[in-house]
């Protein structure tokens, strides 16, 4: 199985895929775009929306990393879900956490 490696927002390094290979991310993982490379043929850029996590389609395994780090996707996840609580302290993981957060 193929790797695919990707950031949230950011286009991609030139990706080899097949037509069939195409056609599975187009309609499976949520890309804002695939653009051909000019000058190759079946040669693509790839730009994932803002979903994160990893799928695998027909041969690949597509990872889509977040642009913020996992503790701060863990805060938003958490204020989604209302399993947060905000606090006056200072919060366990420093200044780089937009939602300090203490857990129920």
């Amino acid at each position: 199985m193929r790797e695919l490696d990707l950031q949230e927002w950011e286009w991609s390094e030139p990706i080899p895929l097949s037509v069939d290979e195409r056609e599975a991310l187009r309609q499976v993982v949520p890309l804002d775009a695939i653009e051909p490379v000019r000058g190759l043929e079946g040669v693509y850029y790839l730009k994932p929306r803002s979903h994160v996590g990893a799928i695998e389609v027909g041969g690949l395994s597509v990872l889509i990393e977040p642009k913020i780090g996992i503790r701060q996707v863990l805060s938003l996840a958490c204020y989604a879900i209302g399993q947060v609580k905000f606090q006056a302290e200072d919060s366990i993981f420093g200044k780089s956490t937009p939602c300090p957060m203490r857990w129920r």
